[in-house]
């Protein structure tokens, strides 16, 4: 059962407050607003947890729920104390885990050199022994413990991520404990959660996790299928737990999805996500968190695309500058990027503004992309002889982006150039711009349109209709500012201070 933790451990989580000011203490009455503060935001992460965990909800961020509840631990009251204890309970606990998910039979395991896997033998929480995704995979209980295996050594051994933090015993040994048990009837395909601090960490925490035990509810998909991303998602978490326990959620939960496709490609589970993340809703902000939202998981295509032009161990060097271990390497997600970037010599306006565009012919940059949606055109202009040019004004709030397409016609005489002008916000506060030429052939030449301080930038582009199918812009507004721990769903719980930005194009057919 869940024990008291460090109080240290419930700063900076997502809908956590932040950090105590230096006189807070000194003046009783504030100290008293923020206390009052901190009990409603943990009876919110209790109420929101056994949501998550009845059924009652669609998104699948049930891990991170059961985090963010242990994470508020503390500043629960004593009856929500124990409500929050039968939630994070093992399921070996037994009676004493009345809401979640505890046996009411002995437990017996089976273990591998990393991984032991819980299993009752009788009652709807047995897994069943009997072929149902014609696999040969009889024993369910052992095939589970071999998948989690399968995948410790893909997550920790060939991708070099840090173990989970040990759980000293907790489970019978130090080994990483999974249990099976039916949460396939409430919905869930299973969760991983926060257990203990790690000694000496205030923001590192063991952890646990909790499959379906047989994923039954979720066919026609094969059981076996649902399995692996479970555990190579669900597994991740707890990976994630003991580098920053509290990082910004969407980072979690879009890391988390894209290490589906590392460990089991050939599902493409995450396919479906797509439409809901900047593939096609590229107007919501890339580090937006709600809950029963599948944004996150939509946006693992951010680093997808980090990891297709830097390689797959991109993103485990995000996670390192993420890591609360040191303080110098404690950033939040996007300043993780950033730091990222920068190594690379790279600034994330021009790898944002660059990711947009390339969104719009996803098969030319993405291994698989061929099967992904293509980004949203705003709106496409025909340029004619009559009407050789075009103009918009839009405005953008931070990490998202536009793209708009100009379709050329017969009628122009000689070699043709298509004369783009962009007026963006001051180029500083994060402003980038794109272009795509789309040949007939279907090449694709991609140009940068440089902006200067003011945010001014030109650039002309081949558009000879014999050979140019359209040019698309893409207008970035890639705005990392924020006034920090407000409580909120975006990078740093923070308030952004780079919405709503207006940028304004005129784009028009010339003599080339």
């Amino acid at each position: 059962m869940l024990r008291k933790i460090s109080a240290g451990l419930l700063v900076l989580a997502i809908g956590f407050v932040a950090p105590l000011g230096a006189n807070a203490a000194s003046d009783p009455e504030k100290e008293l607003t923020l206390q009052s503060k901190d009990a409603r935001q943990a009876t919110a992460a209790l109420n929101t947890a056994i949501a998550a965990r009845s059924g009652k909800e669609t998104g699948r961020d049930t891990s991170l729920a059961m985090a963010d509840l242990f994470l508020r631990y503390d500043s629960l009251s004593a009856s929500e104390k124990k409500q929050a204890d039968a939630l994070l309970a093992r399921p070996t606990d037994g009676v004493r885990d009345p809401l979640g998910d505890g046996y009411t039979v002995r437990a017996t395991k089976v273990c591998g050199p990393h991984v032991c896997v819980h299993y009752v033998k009788s009652t709807n929480d047995a897994p069943s022994s009997t072929d149902n995704d014609g696999n040969g995979h009889f024993d369910w209980a052992e095939y589970s413990l071999k998948v989690m295996e399968s995948v410790w050594r893909k997550e920790v051994g060939q991708l070099k991520y840090r173990a989970p933090a040990s759980d000293r015993g907790k489970g019978g040994n130090n080994k990483f404990d999974v249990y099976l048990s039916d949460v396939g009837n409430d919905g869930l395909y299973g969760y991983c959660t926060t257990e203990k601090a790690v000694p000496g960490h205030r923001f590192r925490a063991s952890g646990y996790c909790v499959l379906d035990e047989d994923f039954v509810e979720f066919e026609p998909q094969p059981r076996a299928a649902s399995l692996k991303v479970t555990a190579a998602h669900e597994f991740f978490h707890a990976v994630q737990y003991n580098y920053d326990a509290a990082e910004d959620r969407w980072a979690m939960e879009a890391t988390a999805t894209w290490m589906e496709e590392r460990y089991a490609d050939s599902v493409n589970d995450n396919r479906q996500y797509l439409g809901y993340g900047h593939m096609r809703r590229n107007d919501i902000p890339l580090d937006k968190f709600a809950r029963q939202s599948l944004t996150p998981y939509g946006n693992w295509i951010f680093f997808e695309a980090i990891s297709a032009k830097y390689g797959t161990g991109a993103v485990r060097q995000i996670w390192n500058k993420l890591d609360s271990t040191r303080p110098s390497q404690d950033r939040y997600s996007i300043q993780g990027v950033k730091a990222f970037l920068a190594t690379k010599k790279m600034k994330l306006p021009r790898f944002y503004a660059a990711f947009g565009a390339a969104n719009i012919v996803p098969e030319k940059v993405y291994s698989e992309g061929s099967a992904y949606p293509a980004a949203k055109i705003a709106k496409t202009y025909t340029l004619t002889r009559s009407k050789p040019g075009a103009s918009g004004r839009l405005t953008l709030n931070h990490l998202t982006n536009r793209n708009y397409s100009f379709v050329p016609t017969t009628g122009f005489s000689g070699k043709r150039k298509l004369r783009i002008i962009v007026n963006a916000p001051n180029k500083n506060t994060g402003s980038a711009a794109w272009v795509l030429v789309h040949l007939r052939n279907g090449k694709v030449i991609s140009k940068e349109v440089r902006l200067n301080n003011r945010g001014w930038g030109k650039v002309l582009a081949s558009y000879t209709n014999s050979n140019v199918a359209r040019v698309t812009l893409t207008l970035a507004n890639a705005s990392t500012s924020y006034r920090c721990w407000k409580n909120t769903g975006y990078a740093c719980q923070g308030t952004p201070l780079g919405n709503g930005k207006v940028f304004k194009f005129n784009v028009r057919n010339v003599q080339g």
